[in-house]
């Protein structure tokens, strides 16, 4: 046969080779499936990878499937919210029992869950923490202190090196890594979406899970202590901790162990007219009545809880 008749068939037949149900290792691969692999000897081999480079998948799609080399191996799938390991596919996600593996500061870490007000369900600990706390002032339990609406790049640890140049790149991976010091934010542009939800462009929480809003925040601490007492909301199932805070103006940590600050991710309604327009709210308690609804400056480092979504 000429090979531009050869060539004419082809050309002919091609569409309905590309829309056609793939068979492999079949000549009869079943109508309902795209893709059938049958075969008595082999099995298929989906892509293997470590916990570390599957939780730094970007943006992956529901329904993708790795298998795991390292810590709990096997297969897992992306449900379109988190990593589900496929031999705990049947038993669904129970707050208070259930836990969250997640990269933070570039490591795979696993926090515990709780139960708190209104069946609401919260990571166990401060972002950071090595433990769940023993007490509100347990230095173990303190975790890391973020400026508002930055991302997991290292200036949150307590002892990053401080600067006091703003920066203009958000990104989590820009290389600076310094604590900015400034009397109104460690950005040189005013962001308010940073920090706006599960997908807020630089949340710090595992995918599902967010930064309470002021509304999710006062709910959970009115009904544990309506005077907002250190040692009332210890004792509350999410071991609240005074952890302190890191001034925005110069980078020093100050009062660990008395007074406890939380980011909310709210946006402060004073920002118009303010002398400090970048500002956004924050809840602080101590071990007397002496709440604060506070508008912090986004430049200081207050520790972080998350809530799931």
């Amino acid at each position: 046969m000429p090979f531009i008749i050869r060539l004419a068939l082809l050309v002919i037949c091609l569409p309905a080779i590309v829309s056609a149900q793939v068979g492999i290792g079949t000549n009869s691969p079943a109508t309902s499936a795209q893709l059938d692999v049958s075969s008595t000897a082999k099995g298929f081999l989906p892509p293997r990878m470590t916990s570390a480079q599957r939780l730094a998948i970007v943006s992956p799609t529901a329904g993708l499937v790795v298998y795991q080399t390292d810590g709990t191996s096997g297969l897992y799938y992306f449900n379109g919210g988190s990593w589900v390991a496929v031999s705990a596919s049947s038993a669904p996600f129970t707050c208070g029992t259930s836990t969250v593996t997640f990269i933070y500061r570039g490591s795979s870490v696993t926090y515990g869950t709780v139960v708190g007000a209104n069946g609401r369900c919260w990571l166990d600990r401060n972002l950071g923490a090595t433990q769940v706390a023993t007490a509100y002032n347990d230095a173990n339990a303190y975790g890391d202190l973020f400026q508002w609406g930055r991302g997991d790049d290292g200036h949150q640890l307590r002892n990053s090196s401080t600067s006091a140049t703003q920066i203009s790149d958000p990104s989590p991976t820009s290389p600076n890594t310094s604590f900015i010091y400034n009397a109104d934010s460690w950005l040189n542009e005013r962001m308010d979406y940073l920090w706006q939800g599960s997908y807020g462009f630089n949340n710090v929480c595992p995918a599902g899970w967010h930064i309470p809003t002021e509304s999710e925040w006062f709910t959970q601490l009115y009904s544990t202590s309506p005077t907002f007492i250190s040692s009332e909301l210890f004792n509350s199932s999410l071991k609240l901790t005074t952890a302190g805070i890191r001034d925005g103006t110069n980078g020093n940590i100050a009062n660990p162990g008395v007074w406890g600050h939380y980011w909310t991710s709210s946006l402060s309604s004073r920002n118009a007219g303010s002398s400090y327009g970048n500002k956004a709210y924050a809840i602080s308690f101590r071990d007397t009545p002496q709440y604060k609804n506070d508008d912090r400056v986004r430049s200081f480092g207050l520790s972080v809880r998350c809530i799931k979504d």
